[in-house]
């Protein structure tokens, strides 16, 4: 199912593209919001793919528009441009497909490291993986606060046993050299 008219798909045809891979239909959430923000900052359209492995699964026109309903609403509300495919069986062997049906597609993102890896064997262009991380907030790593206690103790000792070495040398320098 493509959800854009003849006209969109010519203009998507010619604006370079960001294929965003989803199996089984699945994409995460922060997916989506990574896809939808390097979209928008490369004036790139995005291009969804969901891949489902076993072609006996029968997929309903509701839940095929449940797969992609985020992505549409996300890629409109930032501005992106947004085409939906869903195809059956090797997630890699479909995107080496796809890259040469559809042109000007710059790079793929997926959602695990395991699609990953199925999809760089068959393409010649990047191929990134995009992981959930609970402990981001406005697109910064929250750290945690950290109590350290000042380390005088410690540095007093190794400068005592320091001056201690150097007089020692100096003292017995003849020796030394």
């Amino acid at each position: 199912m493509n959800t854009k008219t003849d006209s969109e798909n010519s203009k998507m045809q010619e604006s370079r593209k960001i294929l965003v891979v989803g199996e089984e239909g699945i994409f995460s959430e922060s997916l989506i919001d990574y896809a939808v923000s390097v979209a928008k900052r490369l004036n790139y359209d995005i291009l969804a793919l969901s891949v489902i492995r076993n072609e006996l699964v029968e997929v309903s026109d509701k839940s095929e528009k449940k797969f992609n309903k985020a992505f549409e609403i996300k890629s409109a509300s930032g501005g992106v441009g947004y085409s939906y495919l869903l195809r059956f069986g090797e997630a890699g062997v479909i995107v080496e497909k796809i890259i040469h049906e559809i042109k000007r597609i710059g790079f793929v993102i997926t959602g695990s490291d395991e699609s990953k890896e199925k999809i760089a064997a068959e393409v010649t262009i990047p191929v990134f993986s995009v992981f959930l991380n609970k402990n981001t907030k406005g697109g910064k790593v929250m750290a945690k606060e950290i109590k350290k206690k000042k380390p005088v103790g410690k540095t007093l000792g190794y400068g005592a046993i320091s001056l201690a070495m150097y007089a020692a040398v100096f003292i017995n320098a003849d020796t030394v050299t």
